[in-house]
């Protein structure tokens, strides 16, 4: 995505991207003590995780983002990191009810209106969640609300008609691409034999103070819960 929009996902300062290779440098070294292969290049993360995925009968999206909430569907949830540092367990009926759509896939006409400051998702400008939660339940997609924007009153008409082109150019960059060739097969993702001793050298750098005292104060191998430094998880309703 960075390649259709230069600002998509950018931080907006030299010191901060270049704080963002260091983390990501860290993440490729703590994959490969985890003996986990990183197997995607110059792609968004993200666009990976569906293409993955999908392949299995039951999996869950770990991330704070709400436009990963679009891959949500009968064999795929949602854990978001909430503040307060809990996890909110999310399948399609509940992230419905949050975001007023009808289906998960309508997070990505949601995010092309009001757009996305996260990720520098431009939008429609001065148009905000509520306003595009309407827009979308009253012309159900984002082609829907160019092609009648003249029946759209007021200075919202205006708004829509003056943003029709970054509108649509906003729905391609939250578009998470599920068809992405990856060669790497399965077996390789996963999590194999630790090496502690690197690992703990990692958890020394960045200051990990509790999973150094994990590592360090067993003499048993211990296998660090995904959701250990998680103080809740609220559990969405069952269909």
């Amino acid at each position: 995505m960075a390649k259709l929009y230069f600002k998509y996902g950018a931080m907006g300062s030299s010191k901060t991207a270049q704080a963002l290779i260091t983390k990501f440098n860290y993440e490729e070294r703590g994959m490969r003590v985890w003996l986990i292969k990183p197997s995607i290049d110059n792609r968004d993360g993200a666009d990976a995780v569906k293409s993955r995925i999908g392949l299995y009968a039951n999996a869950y999206v770990v991330t704070p983002d709400k436009d990963y909430a679009q891959l949500v569907d009968d064999n795929i949830k949602m854990l978001r990191i909430t503040h307060g540092n809990g996890l909110e367990l999310m399948d399609k009926k509940m992230v419905c009810e949050k975001w007023g759509i009808d289906d998960p896939s309508k997070i990505i006409d949601l995010l092309a209106l009001m757009g996305d400051a996260s990720d520098n998702i431009p939008g429609c400008k001065g148009v905000g969640e509520k306003t595009a939660v309407k827009l979308l339940q009253e012309f159900g997609s984002v082609e829907s609300v160019i092609e009648n924007s003249e029946s759209i009153k007021g200075a919202l008409k205006t708004k829509v008609q003056e943003s029709t082109e970054m509108i649509k150019f906003s729905k391609i960059l939250v578009t998470i691409c599920t068809d992405v060739p990856i060669e790497t097969p399965i077996s390789d993702l996963a999590i194999k034999e630790k090496k502690v001793d690197e690992m703990l050298k990692i958890f020394n750098d960045l200051e990990l103070k509790s999973f150094i005292t994990k590592y360090t104060q067993k003499s048993a191998p211990v296998q660090l819960s995904l959701f250990d430094n998680f103080s809740t998880i609220t559990q969405a309703e069952e269909k």
